[in-house]
């Protein structure tokens, strides 16, 4: 007859990796997690490069005056055509 005491408990020996390691890995991964969320949303990855090209060119004007346009052209369309727009 056994008892509880009798049974011997084996448990998997743990990995103890170092610290700059497991840093290392989560760095690599957040970097391949934003390079395919690029990958994936290149117009939105394109508007963003776009706006900060015409900002640092341009300044704040070179961001007003796009948005400022494309409102207008907006408009006219939606006046000039609503059922398209």
């Amino acid at each position: 007859m056994t008892t509880a005491g009798d049974l011997m408990v084996i448990r998997p020996r743990r990995l103890e990796l170092p610290v700059w390691l497991v840093a290392l890995g989560l760095i690599l991964r957040w970097l391949w997690r934003g390079l395919w969320w690029c990958v994936r949303h290149p117009v939105t990855v394109g508007l963003v490069v776009a706006g900060v090209l015409l900002y640092r060119e341009f300044g704040r004007v070179g961001l007003i005056v796009p948005l400022v346009m494309a409102s207008a052209v907006s408009a006219v369309w939606r006046w000039k055509h609503e059922a398209s727009w």
